[in-house]
């Protein structure tokens, strides 16, 4: 399709080139007269420019020196300023065409990009006009709502939410247009289903700074908010034995002790300042240290490998509860590990806050992301290198074996050879082209 249009295009500017060498000839030879006709010439130079970018000036070249040598040719007697003022303005109009249309391309090219990022996401991305009626939806937000995205655009975004989200659907609006906006909603899906969704909203200004529209980020938190009710009842279960084994035992630490010490996981005790109240034994050991006395003399802040983590970490509390932080934790032989932190917030008896934290040591599968990263990294150098290596003589052998059929002083026979040669280089270029689209690097 590709090669058909090139050929069209190429057909046509050889067209307008031979009007334009009519032109030259009729005006300079036969009517012998100074009228301006080369305003016809600017036709074939800025669709060559538009069409091939600066490889199209050799068009303006071509333009402008059968003008000059016409006149010093075939009329050097008549005069010709106005013509060799006119010949460079070609070159100057095909340059300026062809850094726009590089830049129009260029312009395109990131949009392509960004729309591909944006429909790529696993998050449902969704963009919005000042009215709040829905003007894209990716595939993730179709999936995500189950309604198609025909049914989704032009239809205002609270249709997605049920009754009683309205209202605070209509004051996140309010502050997204206001700079941006970050919770937790409601939706709707299309067979009436709910379910919860961690939503970040942000405002979206054209070049000048005005505000044209909104954009959203959804992502459904169904399992996360099933794993924080586990965790909740878990705490409240863990509490509520607590109460009762305090009748027995004279304190309630050494209970919760016992718990922490018979729990898989490494789990502390902290408070909303960062100071560790409490820490079991497999904390101990994912940390590398032997005695909890030990451990207990520094604050949380100190074990994170990077500060900003910490900081990151206790913002994060603030609001109550932290989810699935990857963050990286400091051995006590100085090296790192990468840990998923969960914590919820826990009232005490006494009215004190403190948050329990369970870490889960992910570094393998952190190489694993980094190996996977690495191999889309040589996929993506394999395929540029076929690409160069392979399609480029692949082609050219193509073109040539068309030209070699054209001509017409070839017998049947090698008319046939040259045939299963075309048919052989277009196979090849199939399979390279599947290779290239990943048909064969699942």
């Amino acid at each position: 399709m590709v090669e058909s249009r090139e050929k069209y295009k190429i057909m046509a500017l050889a067209i307008l080139l031979g009007i334009c060498c009519v032109l030259t000839y009729y005006f300079h030879l036969v009517r012998s007269t100074v009228v301006v006709f080369t305003h016809f010439f600017y036709i074939p130079i800025i669709l060559a420019s538009l069409w091939w970018k600066r490889k199209g000036l050799v068009v303006a070249l071509f333009l402008t020196a059968l003008l000059i040598s016409s006149h010093f040719f075939i009329r050097a007697e008549v005069e010709t300023i106005n013509d060799l003022i006119r010949a460079p303005v070609f070159i100057v109009v095909a340059l300026i065409a062809a850094i726009l249309s590089e830049r129009i391309a260029n312009t395109q090219e990131q949009l392509r990009l960004f729309s591909h990022s944006v429909n790529s996401s696993v998050d449902g991305i969704a963009m919005g006009n000042l009215k709040g009626k829905i003007t894209y939806a990716n595939d993730a937000f179709v999936r995500m709502f189950g309604y198609s995205r025909e049914e989704l655009i032009g239809n205002g975004i609270a249709f997605i939410y049920p009754e009683d989200q309205i209202p605070k659907l209509k004051e996140a609006l309010t502050e997204t247009l206001d700079g941006g906006w970050r919770g937790e909603l409601v939706g709707k899906r299309k067979n009436g289903e709910l379910f919860p969704m961690a939503v970040s909203s942000s405002r979206v200004v054209d070049d000048e700074g005005e505000v044209i529209g909104q954009m959203a980020s959804h992502r459904d938190i169904t399992e996360r908010k099933r794993a924080e009710e586990q965790l909740r009842r878990f705490s409240e279960e863990l509490e509520s034995k607590v109460e009762e084994r305090t009748k027995e035992l004279a304190k309630e630490r050494d209970y919760t002790r016992n718990l922490l010490e018979c729990i898989p996981v490494a789990i502390s005790i902290t408070t909303p300042g960062g100071k560790i109240i409490d820490v079991n034994r497999t904390l101990l050991e994912m940390f590398g240290y032997g005695s909890k006395e030990e451990f207990l003399k520094f604050p949380a802040s100190a074990y994170y490998y990077d500060e900003k983590d910490s900081v990151r970490v206790l913002d994060s509390l603030e609001r109550g509860w932290a989810d699935n932080f990857e963050v990286r934790f400091k051995r006590k032989d100085g090296t790192f590990f990468w840990g998923s932190m969960f914590s919820i917030q826990q009232r005490t008896e006494t009215g004190e806050n403190r948050f329990v934290n369970a870490i889960g040591d992910v570094t393998e599968h952190k190489r694993a992301e980094d190996k996977a990263k690495e191999a889309y990294r040589l996929r993506e150098h394999f395929l540029k290198e076929t690409s160069h290596r392979i399609i480029t003589p692949v082609t050219i052998i193509g073109g040539c074996t068309d030209v070699l059929l054209e001509s017409s002083n070839l017998d049947d026979d090698q008319k046939e050879r040259l045939r299963t040669i075309r048919e052989r280089n277009e196979e090849v270029q199939k399979l390279v082209k599947d290779a290239l689209a990943g048909k064969y690097l699942k």
